[in-house]
C-alpha cells in the first residue's frame, strides 16, 4: 500500500494499547523519550507551542488525524462504515525554537487523510536528517529525509481486486480521497542538514489547493531558509525535489509567496507542483494553477554539501501544472556558485506514453497559459553541450519555460548572466510565445541561445528586446525565433514535404522587434535568427547588431509566406564569412509551393555592413552540429519568388560586395539516430534544397549610400537610386532596368547583364565613373540613355593610369543632360602663336558598339551653379557615330585672379581683394615670362579654381598673412613686461598707494589675443604664456631703478571667414628696465623694454601633391620706450589717479625663405617699422586691512590707447621666381584705437611678502586682448 503523506515508521512512540479502544473524537497523546508533542486524532488536531523542543529521534512537534500507526505502513486512518476515509482538520501553531537530529522525519509535521491542515509557525527551525552507517535508504529515499515542516492532506491507497471466489486477481485499482487544504505560514528561520529530500517547507495534497506563505513583505532576513544538504543516492523525480521551500497538489491549486532570503547546496530553492506530489514521478493530467511570488534572494550552490558542477535540481524557482496555469513572479536575486539546470524554470501542460496493455500510445493534455515576470538579478552558471550527454539540453539557462499546447509569456527587466541562455521559451503540441525582455542579458558559454522562443508543433512567436545583450563565446545565437510545424526536409516522406503541405494556410507570425543593442564577438554567432515553415517572418529592430566573429550572421530571417526585415539601427559584420542580413525561403523553393515574397528595410541613419571573405555565397555545419553560411555580404537574398530591398541608410561591406542574391541548390546534412533491437546507432543523411531567383527591386533612398558591388539572379531586377550607389551593378538574367534619378549618385565601376539588349540603364542624376577624382574605364552591358537631367561627371588626370573616365557601352547610347569635367590634374601646356594661347588637349569619354547619338549634350563645369570654368574652356566633339570626345583649353590665370578679387570685395569671405590682386600681378607676370619652375603653380591654380570662390580662398592661402599680425602683437606684449615693471608696492608711508620699495619678483600670467577675419585682412588667434622675474633698488630717497627677464611661449593661428591659413609657435625672450621717481602726489615712469622671439611659420598651401605646407623660420627684434606720468587723490581708504602713457614701439621683423611646398614657397623680405601710441587712463581703488594685519588693496584702471596708423605689411615673392618677376606686398590692419582695463588686488603681508592678481584686457572694434598673472615681490 502506498499513500500520500509521509511514512513515519515509529509505531513504538505510542505509548498505550491501541486495542484497548479509543473513542471517536477523543485526542490521543503520546510522548517519547524527551519533550516532543505528538498526537494523534481521526477527528481532529489542534497544538499551540511556544516551547522549545528538541529532538534527537522523531519530530518536535506532529499532529495527525489518524487513529493509529503500523509497523510496516505508518499512519492508519479512520474508515467509515461505507469504506471511505475519514479525518478532521489539523491545526499547529507554534512560536518556540524546533530542533530535531533524525533520520527520516520532519521537525513540524500536520497530516489529515480527509481534512485540512493548517500550520503556523514564527519559531526558529533545525531539521538535521543524517543516515545511520550503513543506511542506503530504499526506492524512495525515505530513511534519509529531513524536513523543517511537513503538511499533508488526502488519501491514496491501492486496492487488491479478488474473483467471484474470492481468489485475489493480481490486479489492483487505485482509491481515493481528496482531502483539503493546506495552509502553511512561517515567520522563523529554517535551516535543514542532510541528504537528499531535505525540504525546508513542503506541503502536499491530492485535490486541495495548498498556499504557502514564508516571511515577511520587506524583511528578507527574518525567515531565512539555509539548506546545506546534499542529493546523494538515487533519482528525482522531478526538478523541485528536495526544494526548500516545495508544494505539490494532484489535482488542487498551489501558491506560494516567498519574502526571505533562501540558500541551498544541492537542491531547488522553491518549487510549486500541480498535477502530482513535488517528490513523485506520476502525473494526473487535471492539475490546478500554479503561482510563485518571491522576494527574497536566492541563492543556490552555496554551502558546506555544495557540488562543485551542481547538480540536475539546482534551480531557483520551479513551478509546474500538467493542466492549469503557471504564474511565477521574481523580484529577489538568484545566484549560483556552480552549475545549475535553470533559475527559474515552468512547465505546463501533460505528454506521456501510455500502455494499454499491447502497445505504446502517446497521450497528450495540453495546460493552460504560462506567465513569468521577473525583475530581480540573476546570475548563474551552466555546462556546454560537451560537457553533457548526447541529447540532453545544455544547463544554466535564467528563465525557462515549456508548454504542451499552452500560450507562454515572459516579461523579463532584470540584468541575467547566464552559462548557457538567459531567456527561453519552449512550446509543443501548439501554443504562442510572447517574451519582452528590458533587462541587460548576457551569456557564458559556446552554442549558447541567449534570448530563444521555439514553437515545434505550430504556434506564434513574438519576441521583443530593448536590453543590451553580449556574449564573448563561440556559436552564440543572441535572438533565436523558431516555429516549425513539420520537417520540410525529409524528402523521403511524402507528407512532410513543403509540396505535400503546400495546402497549409500560413497562420502563425513570427517577429522579433526591439531597441537593445546586440554584442557578440565569437565565432559562428548570430544576433538574430527568425524562422517559419508554415508562415511569415520579421524582424523590425531598432538597436544595434555587432557581430565580430568569423562565421557569424547580424540577422537572418526565413519563412514560407512572407519574411520582413526592417532595421533602424546599425547592423555590423566584421569576420570572416559573414553577413549583414539574410533573407531567405524556409526549407527551399519547390514546384507547387506558394509565393514567396521578401523584403529588407534599411532605415534611415542606419548602417549594415558585410564581413570580408570569399564573396560565393555556401553552407557548412561546424563540429557541434550548427549552420553556418560561408561568404560574405553586406544583404543577402537566397532564393525567393519577389525580393525588396529598400535602403534609407547605407549598405557596405568588406569585401567589395554590399548586396547579393543567390541561387542554386544547396546540400544538407542531418544527423539520425536509429535504434533496431538494442542495436543504436548515428547516421548522416544528406539531402538537397534548390533556391531559386525570383524578381529583385532595389530602392535606394536619398540621401541613402550602397557602398559595394550589388549582384542579383536571374530574375526581372529593377534599380532605382537617388542616393548614392558606388560598385559594380550586375544584373544577370531577365529583364532588367537601372534607373539613376535625379538626386542620385552612381560612382560607377561597371555594370553588367546576361545579354545587353534585354538591360536599359538609364541616368538622370550624377555617373562618375570610379568616384570623384579617380579617373578610370568603365563597361557598361546595355543601352545606356542619359536624359536632360542627367550629369555626366567626367574625372580628368593626365597623370593618371587613365587620362579620364571613359564609358565603353556594349549596346547603344543616347545623350543628353550635362558633362561637367572635375579636373584632377591637366598639363596646361605652353602658349602657343602670338596672342599665346593654349593647345586643346581631349578625351575619349564615351564609345558604344552600336553608336552615340548627340541628343543634347553640352559641357558645364563641376559646380553646377555657374556658367563657365575660371581655368578652362570645354567643348565636345562627337566622332564615327560611336565616340564622344571632352576638349579642355586652358585660360589665361588673370581670369582667375580678377573672379577672385570681385568675389572677395563682394562676400568679404576670402580676406583681402587688395593682397589678392596684389599676388595675383605677380602670378600674371610668371604666366607671361613661361616660368617652367612655376607652371605646376599655374596649372594647380586653374585645377582649383572651379568658381571665384573657390579661387579666391585657393589665392589666400598664397599669401602670407601671418606677417600682418606680428608687429601690433609684438607691441602690445611690450607694453605688458612694461606694466610688470611698475610696482613694488609699500605696506605704509604717505603716498602709500603709489609709494615704491625695493624688492624681487616674480610672475606668472597667460594672454589670448583674438582678431576677427574681416574683408581687410585674415583674423588671427595667438595665445601665450609668460614667466618673469626681477629686482627693484632704490638710487635716492625717491628714486627707484629696476630690471627684468622673461620668456614667453607663444602659439598663433592665422584664418580667413573660409579656412585655416596658417599656424606659428615662437619662443619669446622678454627684458626692460624702468627708472622711477616720486614728487608728493606725482610718479613718473620711464620704461625701456625689448624682445627677442624666434618663429617657426607653417602656411597650409593646400593645392595638391608637393604643395601642402609651407615652412619657414623667422628672428622678430623689438624694442619700446615709454613714459607713465601718475597724480594721486587720496580720499580716506579709497584713491582714484589719473595717468597718461606715451610709448613709441621699434619692430624688426627678419627675412626667410620657405620649404616644403615646391613652386608656391615663398620668400618673405625683411622689413622694420615704428609704432607711436598714447593712452589716457584714471585708476579707482582703495584698501583695507583684514584681523591679522594683511591689508587687501583692490583697484581698477580704464584707459584708451591709440596708435598713430593701424596699418602693416611686407613684401613677398616666389622663391622660384626669376629676377624678372617683382614682388607682391602683403598688408594687413589693426584696431588704431582700444579700450585698455586692468583690475586687480594687491595682498601685502605683514612679512613683507606681497601679492598681485591682475586682469588685463583690450578691446578693439576687431579684436580683443585678455590676459591674467599672479606676481610675488619680497623686500630685501
Amino acid at each position: 500500500m502506498r499513500r500520500l503523506g509521509i511514512h513515519l515508521r515509529r509505531a513504538s512512540v505510542l505509548a498505550m494499547s491501541l486495542t484497548a479502544g479509543i473513542n471517536f473524537g477523543a485526542p490521543t497523546f503520546a510522548l517519547a523519550d524527551g519533550p516532543e508533542i505528538f498526537v494523534i486524532n481521526p477527528a481532529g488536531v489542534t497544538i499551540n507551542n511556544a516551547a522549545s523542543i528538541s529532538s534527537d529521534d522523531m519530530p518536535a512537534i506532529a499532529g495527525l488525524a489518524v487513529v493509529e500507526f503500523d509497523e510496516e505502513y505508518g499512519p492508519v486512518p479512520f474508515y467509515n462504515a461505507d469504506g471511505t476515509v475519514g479525518g478532521g482538520n489539523v491545526s499547529i501553531t507554534n512560536s518556540g525554537s524546533l530542533a530535531t537530529t533524525a533520520v527520516a522525519f520532519p521537525t513540524l509535521a500536520g497530516l489529515s487523510p480527509a481534512g485540512s491542515v493548517t500550520i503556523t509557525n514564527s519559531g526558529s527551525i533545525s531539521a538535521t536528517s543524517i543516515p545511520a552507517s550503513g543506511v542506503e535508504g530504499n526506492e524512495y529515499d525515505d530513511e534519509i529525509q529531513g524536513y523543517g515542516i511537513f503538511a499533508s492532506t488526502g488519501w491514496r491507497e491501492h486496492v487488491q481486486l479478488y474473483d467471484e471466489n474470492g481468489e485475489p486477481t493480481g490486479q489492483w485499482e487505485e482509491e481515493e480521497t481528496p482531502g483539503g487544504a493546506v495552509t502553511i505560514t512561517n515567520t522563523g528561520l529554517i535551516t535543514t542538514a542532510g541528504n537528499n529530500r531535505n525540504f525546508g517547507i513542503l506541503a502536499e495534497s491530492l485535490e486541495g489547493d495548498i498556499t504557502i506563505t514564508n516571511g515577511t513583505a520587506g524583511n528578507k532576513t527574518s525567515a531565512a531558509i539555509t539548506q546545506t544538504g546534499t542529493y546523494s543516492s538515487g533519482d528525482r523525480y522531478q526538478d523541485g525535489d528536495g526544494a526548500a521551500i516545495g508544494g505539490g497538489s494532484v489535482r488542487g491549486n498551489v501558491t506560494i509567496t516567498n519574502h526571505a532570503n533562501v540558500t541551498v547546496a544541492d537542491n531547488a530553492a522553491i518549487a510549486g507542483i500541480s498535477g502530482s506530489r513535488v517528490n513523485d514521478d506520476q502525473f494526473d493530467p487535471d492539475g490546478g494553477d500554479v503561482k510563485i511570488i518571491n522576494n527574497g534572494d536566492l541563492k543556490l550552490g552555496y554551502g558546506d554539501g555544495a557540488q562543485e558542477g551542481g547538480s540536475s535540481n539546482l534551480i531557483g524557482i520551479h513551478a509546474g501544472s500538467s493542466g492549469g496555469k503557471v504564474d511565477i513572479q521574481n523580484t529577489g536575486k538568484i545566484q549560483s556558485s556552480g552549475y545549475i539546470d535553470s533559475a527559474i524554470s515552468a512547465f505546463s501542460g501533460f505528454s506521456n506514453w501510455v500502455w494499454d496493455g499491447q502497445n505504446y500510445s502517446p497521450v497528450v493534455e495540453p495546460g493552460e497559459s504560462i506567465t513569468i515576470t521577473n525583475s530581480g538579478e540573476i546570475d548563474i552558471k551552466g555546462r556546454t553541450y560537451s560537457e553533457v550527454a548526447r541529447g540532453e539540453l545544455a544547463d544554466g539557462t535564467g528563465i525557462y519555460a515549456e508548454g504542451i499546447g499552452s500560450n507562454i509569456d515572459i516579461t523579463n527587466s532584470g540584468k541575467i548572466t547566464a552559462g548557457y541562455g538567459a531567456i527561453a521559451g519552449f512550446t509543443s503540441n501548439g501554443g504562442d510565445i510572447t517574451i519582452a525582455n528590458t533587462g541587460s542579458l548576457a551569456t557564458l558559454l559556446d552554442d549558447a541561445e541567449m534570448l530563444v522562443a521555439e514553437a515545434t508543433d505550430g504556434g506564434s512567436i513574438s519576441i521583443t528586446n530593448n536590453g543590451a545583450l553580449s556574449s564573448t563565446a563561440s556559436g552564440v545565437n543572441a535572438i533565436l525565433a523558431h516555429s516549425e510545424f513539420y520537417d520540410e526536409r525529409d524528402e523521403g516522406d511524402s507528407q512532410n514535404t513543403q509540396s505535400a503541405q503546400a495546402a497549409i494556410v500560413p497562420a502563425d507570425t513570427v517577429s522579433v522587434t526591439g531597441s537593445g543593442n546586440i554584442t557578440l564577438t565569437g565565432d559562428d554567432s548570430v544576433g538574430i535568427d527568425v524562422t517559419n515553415n508554415h508562415g511569415s517572418s520579421s524582424v523590425d529592430y531598432s538597436g544595434d547588431v555587432t557581430v565580430s566573429g568569423d562565421n557569424s550572421t547580424g540577422i537572418v530571417a526565413s519563412g514560407n509566406s512572407n519574411v520582413s526585415i526592417k532595421v533602424s539601427g546599425d547592423v555590423t559584420a566584421s569576420g570572416e564569412n559573414s553577413y549583414g542580413i539574410v533573407a531567405a525561403p524556409d526549407g527551399g523553393q519547390d514546384e507547387g509551393d506558394a509565393p514567396i515574397a521578401m523584403s529588407v528595410e534599411v532605415g534611415a541613419g542606419s548602417k549594415v555592413q558585410g564581413g570580408t571573405g570569399p564573396r560565393e555565397f555556401g553552407f557548412d555545419e561546424t563540429e557541434s552540429g550548427d549552420e553556418i553560411l560561408n561568404g560574405a555580404s553586406g544583404v543577402l537574398f537566397v532564393g525567393g519568388d519577389t525580393n525588396e530591398l529598400t535602403n534609407k541608410g547605407t549598405i557596405t561591406e568588406l569585401n567589395g560586395l554590399a548586396v547579393s542574391v543567390f541561387e542554386g541548390t544547396l546540400t544538407f546534412t542531418e544527423p539520425n539516430y536509429q535504434c533496431y533491437n538494442d542495436n543504436c546507432e548515428w547516421t548522416v543523411e544528406e539531402y538537397n534544397v534548390e533556391f531559386i531567383a525570383g524578381d529583385m527591386t532595389l530602392n535606394n533612398e536619398k540621401g541613402a549610400f550602397i557602398l559595394g558591388d550589388i549582384v542579383s539572379g536571374s530574375g526581372d531586377d529593377q534599380i532605382v537610386n537617388r542616393g548614392t550607389i558606388e560598385g559594380v551593378i550586375d544584373l544577370g538574367g531577365g529583364l532588367n532596368s537601372f534607373v539613376n534619378e535625379k538626386d542620385g549618385v552612381f560612382n560607377a565601376r561597371g555594370v553588367y547583364s546576361d545579354a545587353a539588349e534585354n538591360t536599359l540603364f538609364t541616368n538622370a542624376g550624377i555617373l562618375n565613373p570610379g568616384g570623384i577624382g579617380v579617373a578610370r574605364d568603365i563597361e557598361i552591358v546595355g543601352n545606356f540613355v542619359q536624359t536632360a537631367d542627367g550629369r555626366f561627371v567626367v574625372d580628368i588626370d593626365d597623370e593618371g593610369k587613365y587620362t579620364s573616365d571613359r564609358l565603353y557601352i556594349d549596346g547603344s547610347a543616347e545623350l543628353a543632360g550635362v558633362i561637367v569635367p572635375n579636373i584632377v590634374y591637366i598639363e596646361s601646356g605652353e602658349p602657343e602663336g602670338d596672342e599665346g594661347l593654349y593647345p586643346t588637349k581631349e578625351y575619349l569619354i564615351v564609345s558604344a558598339e552600336e553608336g552615340a547619338s548627340d541628343e543634347g549634350l553640352s559641357v558645364v563645369p563641376k559646380n553646377l551653379q555657374v556658367e563657365s570654368t575660371l581655368g578652362f574652356d570645354f567643348a565636345l566633339d562627337f566622332r564615327n557615330e560611336t565616340d564622344v570626345y571632352l576638349l579642355a583649353t586652358a585660360k589665361p590665370i588673370d581670369n582667375i585672379v580678377e573672379a577672385a578679387v570681385d568675389s572677395a570685395i563682394a562676400s568679404g569671405a576670402a580676406g583681402s581683394a587688395q593682397n589678392i590682386a596684389s599676388v595675383g600681378t605677380t602670378l600674371e607676370a610668371i604666366e607671361e615670362q613661361d616660368v617652367a619652375a612655376l607652371t605646376p603653380l599655374i596649372d594647380a591654380l586653374r585645377i582649383e579654381a572651379d568658381n571665384p570662390a573657390e579661387a579666391a580662398k585657393a589665392l589666400n592661402r598664397l599669401i602670407p598673412q601671418n606677417q600682418t599680425g606680428q608687429t601690433a602683437n609684438t607691441a602690445k606684449s611690450n607694453l605688458s613686461v612694461g606694466n610688470t615693471m611698475l610696482s613694488c608696492a609699500e605696506r605704509e608711508g604717505e603716498y602709500a598707494y603709489t609709494r615704491e620699495g625695493q624688492c624681487y619678483y616674480a610672475k606668472i600670467g597667460a594672454r589670448r589675443f583674438d582678431r576677427d577675419a574681416t574683408t581687410a585682412g585674415a583674423g588671427n588667434e595667438e595665445t601665450g604664456y609668460e614667466v618673469l622675474g626681477g629686482i627693484q633698488g632704490a638710487l635716492s630717497d625717491q628714486v627707484r631703478l629696476g630690471f627684468a627677464l622673461g620668456y614667453e611661449s607663444i602659439s598663433s593661428d592665422t584664418f580667413d571667414t573660409a579656412q585655416r591659413l596658417a599656424k606659428s609657435d615662437g619662443d619669446r625672450f622678454n627684458f626692460g628696465t624702468v627708472i622711477k621717481n616720486q614728487w608728493g602726489p606725482v610718479n613718473a615712469y620711464l620704461n625701456l623694454t625689448g624682445s627677442y622671439t624666434d618663429y617657426e611659420h607653417t602656411r597650409y598651401v593646400n593645392l595638391g601633391p608637393g604643395m601642402e605646407t609651407a615652412k619657414g623660420d623667422q628672428d622678430v627684434w623689438s624694442g619700446t620706450s615709454r613714459l607713465r606720468l601718475t597724480y594721486l587723490n587720496e580720499m580716506g581708504p579709497w584713491y582714484w589717479k589719473p595717468m597718461i602713457d606715451l610709448a613709441a614701439t621699434y619692430i624688426d621683423l627678419g627675412g626667410y625663405t620657405e620649404t616644403g611646398a615646391g613652386a608656391a614657397n615663398l620668400r618673405i623680405a625683411s622689413s622694420d617699422e615704428w609704432l607711436f601710441s598714447v593712452m589716457p587712463g584714471l585708476e579707482i581703488g582703495g584698501q583695507t586691512r583684514t584681523a591679522d594685519g594683511t591689508i587687501l588693496r583692490p583697484y581698477a584702471r580704464a584707459g584708451v590707447i591709440i596708435f598713430d596708423d593701424n596699418k602693416t605689411g611686407v613684401a613677398a615673392n616666389f622663391a622660384s621666381a626669376p629676377a624678372g618677376v617683382g614682388p607682391f606686398d602683403v598688408t594687413g590692419e589693426f584696431d588704431q584705437v582700444a579700450a585698455d582695463v586692468e583690475a586687480g588686488l594687491y595682498v601685502l603681508m605683514t612679512s613683507g611678502v606681497n601679492f598681485k592678481l591682475n586682469y588685463e584686457g583690450r578691446y578693439g572694434e576687431d579684436s580683443q586682448q585678455h590676459g591674467g598673472s599672479v606676481k610675488v615681490t619680497a623686500p630685501y
